[in-house]
């Protein structure tokens, strides 16, 4: 080789050096501007979006920035790593083809596609690796940005994964149901549960109410991938029974030692329990679904997500379950009662009728008339009725019901009862009408008979002079005849509908009448009573009851039949005969008595009198007597005192004293006065014995009568009556004992003793009230109140005439009356009323 060529070789070497080395030098220069590049690009991201920065890298949402052709990534934030399993010197830098991240790249391909063609996509769904294989799922919105001519995919989004496995599971069950109901729906809903969840026992139990106790019966159970027969548990101690409450159920594990009584839980050997009450439109609880796991439960939120999604599902089968059953059984009862059934639509047209109307039509099967119009089973007058008065009644109101008649196959006409119903859409349009028709031939003639029988009975009890009178269950008049409106004087309109406690039943009956009627309703004989009633002038009166109960065809008590007949004259004419034999029986032996009585008694009463006059040293002739056989009579005083001889005197003088009042009291009792009878002033005959009464010594001594406060009300209008004067205060101071002994007997706390007077003018009487607040007396006393020596006192209390006496001087001597009203522990009065005027006097 020549010299020049050497020299040329070499020059070339040296070209290549300096070029190697500019390259070099470039290459480094690139790197420079390179990372000088990338961190001018960040500069301006963040400079150009702070917001969409904050929005990316600092809340919770995966946020990324990758080159749109290479897919280089630029900046992935903690949320995005987090979720993938990386650490971020792993990903920056690099392309998501060679981390892998894609399960299918054609997701990227189809995501750039729309990118360039929209720029910006929405809620698109990627199915993604982590580092370690996972599959994550998750939804992102991606916008296509371009910087310095370069384009970059910003990303924003969210994980999907336990979503996507719910979705997934709620899809493969609903595959699983498919277009199963009743039985085989909850069976499968169970199968279905078990695969997806892979539960070891799986049920669904509905509620049941059996003798007010609560109970879970299950529809369907799957233990260990095989279906089980149902069973019924109470939920008490049991899962079930806080799922009943509404108290949350799910329990990761430990559930067996939780309800450590659940035989059922421990028999499993269940760790973890997931479980969710049913619902029905209404939000009751209907039923519970269950799933049971013998190893703690993993994905809890998994478990309770897809049994809260088909808890609706199976709520919504149940009711359509019940629905159909009563369905069924509506069909049923249709097809079995007796009335005729059936439904027609607007077109008049029938569409239904149960076996009933057919045979009541007289036709062979339902074929011989479904589909025909109903003009063909009614008369024409009939079905005109049925059409412009039935038809738009029904329409507007609901309903109609009235009587009609249709047309036997035969010819011949049925009288029937009918009522048409309508029925209308949502939206107010009629889509069908319904008709019950009853057959009421038999009612319409046994009507007729018993209008007849009705009419002759009416006839009886209009002219019978007994009151009839019929009562309901709740006591209100439904029948009055004109007998009972004579004997209380209220027409038959007033008192219809109006209860018997409210009319015609006194206050102090009104309790004992309660207790009657409630006899009289669960009684089927008859009840015989005599009370005391009150007519609408507020008159008293007593009558004769006979009671019988009314039944219907099942013999169940219905009403009351009363018969009712006034004895007030009758009853009183009775009293006064045996008050009569009474008091003449009596009134003999009295005076014989009193006779008999008086001659020894004056002598004792003498002979007591004497002895004390005898041994008083206020007598001259004693102590002279005394000083003849040389006795000191001051000593002889003073032994007498000491041993009590003149308080035994005294004591024989007293009890002489009051059998004279008993004498005196019989003598009275049994005379006749022939004295005349005068005016006197009753106002101030009350005075002066209210006056004696509160001097009387016994009523001093043994009443305390100065305790006792006296109130008078005096009527200033009261003229003069016609009476006998002095038996008049004798009635009246009797009447005052009575009541000062009664006051006696009792015990005031929160009130004082009082007895209280009045006086009042009537047309025709003259009115005298005497009320004390004492002990009172019950019913069976004040009926015997006027018996001759009868009396509650004690020995020594009362002599039992004082109330016989002035009954005989005020209904025999003065033809008045005299009347006890009495409350046991709140008092007594009595009203007296003397007639105002009698001719002769």
């Amino acid at each position: 080789m020549s010299d020049d060529n050497i020299t040329e070789v070499s020059e070339d070497i040296i070209d290549k050096k300096n070029l190697l080395r500019e390259l070099q030098e470039l290459r480094e220069k690139y790197d420079r501007l390179k990372d000088r590049f990338h961190s001018t690009l960040y500069e301006k991201v963040r400079a150009a979006d702070a917001e969409r920065k904050n929005a990316f890298f600092i809340n919770s949402l995966i946020t990324v920035i990758s080159r749109f052709e290479e897919g280089e990534l630029i900046e992935a934030n903690e949320n995005a790593l987090e979720l993938f399993e990386f650490r971020k010197s792993e990903v920056i830098g690099r392309s998501v083809y060679d981390l892998n991240v894609y399960k299918d790249t054609r997701q990227r391909d189809l995501l750039k596609e729309l990118l360039l063609r929209e720029g910006y996509v929405e809620d698109y769904k990627l199915e993604l690796f982590s580092k370690s294989g996972k599959v994550r799922y998750i939804s992102i919105s991606a916008k296509l940005v371009e910087i310095n001519n370069e384009k970059y995919i910003f990303f924003a989004g969210y994980e999907i994964t336990k979503r996507s496995r719910v979705e997934t599971a709620v899809t493969d069950i609903v595959i699983g149901l498919s277009s199963n109901i009743g039985e085989k729906f909850f069976d499968s809903i169970v199968l279905q549960l078990t695969k997806i969840l892979k539960s070891d026992f799986t049920f669904i139990g509905m509620i049941k109410i059996i003798n007010d106790e609560t109970y879970i019966e299950t529809l369907s159970v799957i233990l260990d991938n095989e279906k089980k027969e149902n069973f019924k548990f109470k939920p008490d101690k049991t899962p079930c029974g806080n799922l009943l409450k509404g108290i949350h159920c799910s329990y990761k594990e430990n559930a067996a030692n939780i309800f450590s009584e659940d035989r059922k839980l421990k028999e499993i050997a269940v760790e973890g329990y997931v479980g969710v009450p049913i619902y029905s439109t209404r939000g009751d609880i209907v039923a519970v679904m269950a799933a049971l796991f013998r190893d703690p439960v993993r994905d809890l939120k998994f478990v309770e997500s897809i049994l809260h999604v088909f808890a609706e599902r199976t709520g919504a089968e149940i009711e359509r379950s019940k629905s159909e059953e009563e369905k069924t059984r509506l069909i049923a009862i249709l097809e079995s009662t007796p009335d005729m059934i059936a439904t027609f639509d607007p077109d008049l047209r029938l569409t239904y009728i149960n076996r009933a109307g057919v045979i009541l039509l007289g036709r062979e099967d339902v074929d011989d008339i479904a589909g025909k119009s109903i003009k063909d089973i009614y008369p024409e007058h009939i079905f005109n009725k049925i059409i412009f008065e039935g038809i738009p009644e029904a329409i507007k109101d609901g309903s109609w019901r009235g009587e009609s008649e249709i047309i036997h196959s035969k010819g011949f006409r049925i009288p029937v009862s009918q009522v048409i119903l309508s029925h209308k859409s949502s939206n107010g349009e009629v889509e069908y009408l319904s008709t019950i028709i009853r057959d009421i031939s038999d009612l319409k003639k046994t009507e007729d008979d018993l209008r007849r029988s009705k009419q002759r009975l009416q006839l009886h009890l209009e002219q019978t002079p007994l009151g009839v009178i019929e009562w309901n269950l709740k006591f209100e008049v439904t029948e009055w005849n004109r007998s009972a409106e004579r004997i209380f004087g209220y027409s038959r309109e007033e008192v219809l509908g109006k209860r018997a406690d409210k009319i015609i039943i006194p206050d102090n009956q009104k309790k004992e009448f309660g207790s009657l009627w409630l006899d009289l309703l669960s009684r089927r004989h008859g009840v015989r009573t005599i009370t005391d009633n009150i007519t609408k002038e507020e008159r008293n009166i007593i009558c004769e009851w006979y009671h019988t109960s009314l039944v219907d065809e099942s013999n169940a008590i219905i009403g009351i039949a009363s018969v009712v007949h006034d004895i007030t004259e009758r009853k009183r004419s009775e009293e006064m005969m045996i008050e009569r034999e009474k008091i003449m029986t009596i009134g003999s032996l009295a005076a014989g008595m009193a006779h008999e009585i008086n001659n020894p008694l004056a002598i004792i009463l003498q002979g007591a009198q004497n002895i004390l006059r005898r041994l008083s040293p206020e007598l001259p002739g004693n102590i002279t007597a005394a000083e003849k056989y040389n006795l000191d009579f001051g000593s002889m005083c003073s032994y007498l005192e000491e041993r009590k001889i003149i308080d035994f005197l005294n004591g024989i003088r007293e009890s002489g004293i009051r059998a004279s009042e008993i004498v005196t009291d019989l003598l009275t009792f049994s005379s006749r006065s022939e004295v005349k009878k005068n005016r006197v002033n009753i106002n101030k005959l009350i005075e002066n014995m209210v006056s004696l009464a509160k001097n009387d010594y016994i009523l001093k001594k043994k009443y305390r009568i100065k305790d006792i406060e006296f109130k008078t009300f005096f009527d200033k209008s009261l003229e003069d009556i016609v009476c006998f004067k002095s038996e008049i205060e004798q009635v009246i101071i009797n009447l005052i004992r009575n009541a000062a002994e009664s006051i006696y007997e009792k015990k005031y706390i929160n009130e004082l003793p009082e007895i209280i007077i009045r006086t009042e003018s009537e047309t025709n009487f003259a009115k005298i009230e005497i009320e004390d607040n004492g002990i009172g007396m019950d019913e069976k006393t004040r009926k015997r109140s006027y018996e001759p020596f009868f009396t509650t006192k004690s020995a020594g209390m009362g002599r039992g005439l004082g109330l016989s006496v002035s009954y005989m001087i005020i209904k025999n001597k003065h033809k008045g009356t005299i009347k006890i009203e009495s409350v046991p522990g709140e008092g007594t009065k009595f009203i007296i009323r003397l007639p105002k005027n009698e001719p002769n006097i």
